[in-house]
């Protein structure tokens, strides 16, 4: 079986390789161009483009729609797989493999279609997600289902973990249902439910606001982190310290929204209904370091705005 694959960013890298190491033919792997990165803007691969090229397969990086329709018509593929491409599959590249294309979604469809579900179901406190993987069509997200796969969300799930675990999930359902397709055409079952949309966060999307309750401050802090970032402004300033670790804790000690104390060997900030720990920190313009130590810097009288 010929298999064409689209993926550009890291948690693609995992189910090209499960893909590939059980004897599947990949015959082109398909992802974005190299982009500048850094403060000289080096132009650098993407993950996926490191990775298969490990593997010694064929990279393409269209960068028209032309480009890509050439690009898959070429690879005569039995059947297209996309995982976090970072663009559409043109309608009329969808019937060029044989059986069409297939997308991972990380997400128990219809629920989060878009481009960060990960990111929506930690923001919106889901207790359980899961992957899909469906018969793409013109729609955003919208094809039949093939195969559906529920995960429970840990407590101190982040995107980063989360979506890693779910990369490795969707990778041996993808394996498992090409299996299948060699021994003949597979069920389809329509997305039943309400949609809902998950479009891409903004840098903004990552500002804590201390005046809101703990759970749903721990909610935003998993749900950008690592990308965009979460961070929180000093009062009284427009300087800002990213956030890295928090956790929630109980506290018996009283504060304000945005105060910020060291009690018990913890850096505390209060919110709307108690207090969250700060556990690592990274100040504009410098490396990231412990709370502990950032809030001796800082000094006793410093608050968040």
């Amino acid at each position: 079986m010929r298999i064409v694959y689209a993926g550009s960013p890291e948690l693609a890298v995992e189910p090209l390789r499960v893909i590939h190491d059980a004897g599947f033919r990949i015959v082109r792997v398909l992802s974005q161009p190299d982009r500048p990165v850094g403060r000289k803007k080096v132009p650098t691969p993407t993950a996926v483009s490191l990775a298969a090229t490990e593997l010694g397969l064929e990279v393409s990086h269209p960068t028209s729609t032309s480009e890509l329709v050439s690009a898959i018509r070429d690879s005569q593929a039995d059947i297209g797989i996309a995982v976090a491409y970072g663009r559409m599959i043109p309608p009329d590249a969808l019937t060029l493999p044989t059986h069409g294309w297939w997308n991972l979604h990380f997400s128990l469809l219809p629920r989060w279609r878009g481009a960060t579900p990960v990111q929506h179901a930690l923001l919106h406190g889901d207790s359980v997600t899961g992957i899909s993987v469906f018969q793409m069509d013109e729609g955003l997200d919208t094809g039949d289902l093939l195969a559906i796969q529920e995960h429970r969300v840990r407590a101190l799930d982040t995107t980063q973990s989360l979506l890693a675990e779910l990369a490795t999930e969707g990778a041996e359902v993808l394996v498992s249902l090409l299996n299948k397709l060699e021994k003949g055409p597979l069920p389809r079952t329509p997305q039943v439910g309400e949609a809902s949309y998950a479009p891409k966060l903004s840098r903004e999307d990552g500002a804590l606001n201390w005046e809101r309750p703990s759970q749903e401050i721990v909610n935003r802090f998993r749900a950008v982190t690592p990308e965009p970032g979460a961070y929180t402004n000093l009062q009284g300033s427009d300087r800002t310290v990213m956030i890295t670790q928090l956790r929630g804790v109980v506290s018996s000690v009283p504060l304000e929204p945005g105060e910020v104390v060291h009690s018990s060997n913890k850096v505390l900030v209060g919110c709307a209904d108690g207090a969250l720990e700060l556990v690592r920190v990274k100040p504009v313009g410098k490396n990231e370091m412990a709370a502990a130590d950032w809030w001796r810097g800082a000094g006793p009288e410093v608050r968040f705005g």
